[in-house]
């Protein structure tokens, strides 16, 4: 994965800077470049997995999706990882709002 300099880059999906210790995926641009976003906005595999064609726009909807997910059978082990993953994240993002 490229390296993520902390604070510099904008998340691609909610433009907040994305900083140490955040969860992030990448996507390559068709220009070559790199943009980065939160892992929480949703699992890199979903949109070849499921039927889900947006990112989440809360922690709280985040929450609910990763939960959905991961009570199916049919989502790969990639796709498993990576919603147990967001499901840490929202937990430590949400300790850090309340």
């Amino acid at each position: 994965m490229p390296k993520l300099e902390s604070g510099i880059h904008p998340c691609y999906v909610c433009n907040e800077l994305l900083v140490t210790p955040d969860k992030v995926s990448h996507r390559n641009n068709k220009d070559g470049s790199i943009a980065f976003r939160h892992l929480w906005h949703g699992s890199t595999n979903l949109l070849e997995e499921t039927n889900v064609k947006n990112y989440t726009t809360s922690l709280k909807t985040a929450r609910i999706r990763a939960e959905e997910l991961l009570k199916s059978d049919s989502i790969s082990e990639q796709t498993r990882l990576e919603e147990n993953i967001i499901l840490e994240e929202v937990e430590r993002l949400s300790q850090q709002e309340g």
